[in-house]
């Protein structure tokens, strides 16, 4: 068994390598032999020390780990793409250059930023609805102009995993 190979790969691993890794780690500390035992504890200790990590990571490294370990669907690019290519549009805006209806695209898109929180940070809390606002980890919102526009950390961070506008 190669612990440190584990232990240096365990930044790249998505959730599910994670929780079968951290699994096994503690079923070892319970009750594997001793050399187990030992590997056990150095990969546990690592995943507490990743967790600092990326706990205290800033932003823009958050939201570039969080669409690289969930990679974005097709219609979630697009959902990112819209608003970024359109700074400052409304839902109805959006929703319609995506060609959907109503104001869909403010749901969906408040999903993608929801489904990543974990990465991220928690959904800022909508007041009026007494509810978080999902779309809010991604975007800002103007009260005023009914306008969202991607937080700047999020442009910089999906630049980095290959999303970025396409017109100036």
């Amino acid at each position: 068994m190669d612990v440190e190979r584990i232990i240096a790969s365990l930044p790249s691993m998505n959730d599910a390598e994670r929780r079968r890794i951290r699994s096994r780690a503690m079923a070892w500390a319970d009750s594997g032999s001793d050399v187990e035992k030992t590997a056990a504890r150095q990969v546990l200790v690592a995943f507490a020390k990743l967790a600092e990590q990326e706990a205290d990571a800033d932003p823009v490294s958050k939201v570039e780990r969080a669409f690289s370990t969930v990679q974005p669907s097709d219609s979630e690019r697009a959902l990112l793409q819209v608003l970024l290519d359109n700074p400052g549009a409304s839902s109805t805006t959006l929703t319609e250059a995506i060609g959907w209806q109503d104001k869909a695209w403010q749901l969906h898109f408040g999903k993608v930023g929801w489904d990543r929180q974990e990465y991220l940070w928690p959904a800022p809390w909508a007041e009026k609805r007494n509810a978080p606002f999902k779309a809010g980890i991604l975007a800002d919102y103007d009260d005023e102009t009914h306008g969202f526009t991607m937080k700047p950390e999020v442009v910089t961070g999906l630049s980095r995993v290959g999303i970025g506008r396409k017109r100036p």
